[in-house]
């Protein structure tokens, strides 16, 4: 089978643990098929790979990959797998070559000092920790009990003109 691996798409990514997670673009070149989402996940020398699935659960709750694409000759399916593992592992090794990890993504960490103090806002001369008149009166209204059902009347919607379609042509309507 002929292919061709056009791109690697890098999910996550741990040089020291020699750990890279992703996913693979790769064309048929035989049949003129792209596909995309095959995944790929490498620890140390350690490969594996899997055709794009879906995964879902049966009538007794086992969770079972559906694949999204295969062939209908369980052995070309096998087939294509061998020939995308070896074209793959020097695919992504010359991509971890040429694109060394950054430094640790800058992630946004928010840290508060317990000896810092919140500065105190006013609002029309109150505190914030004082509730507000606002805020009291949805307390208030929430403190109330509620009407039950049985207290409630029901009134019916008002009645619908009365159309008769019975003798008229269907293309009067």
């Amino acid at each position: 089978m002929n292919i061709e691996i056009v791109a690697f798409y890098e999910g996550d990514r741990n040089d020291e643990k020699e750990l890279v997670n992703g996913t693979l673009h790769v064309h048929l070149i035989d049949i003129g098929i792209d596909l995309r989402g095959v995944f790929v996940s490498k620890k140390k020398d350690y490969w594996f790979f899997r055709l794009p699935s879906r995964k879902a659960n049966d009538e007794s709750d086992q969770e079972i990959l559906y694949p999204i694409f295969s062939f209908r000759d369980r052995e070309k399916t096998s087939d294509l797998m061998d020939v995308i593992k070896e074209k793959a592992k020097s695919f992504v090794e010359d991509y971890i070559k040429a694109h060394p990890e950054t430094q640790q993504k800058e992630k946004a960490v928010l840290v508060i000092k317990s000896t810092e103090r919140k500065p105190k806002v006013r609002m029309e001369g109150m505190e914030v920790n004082n509730v507000p008149t606002s805020l009291q009166k949805i307390e208030d209204s929430l403190s109330k009990p509620i009407a039950s059902i049985k207290t409630k009347i029901f009134v019916d919607p008002p009645k619908r003109k009365e159309k008769s379609w019975i003798g008229e042509d269907k293309h009067e309507r």
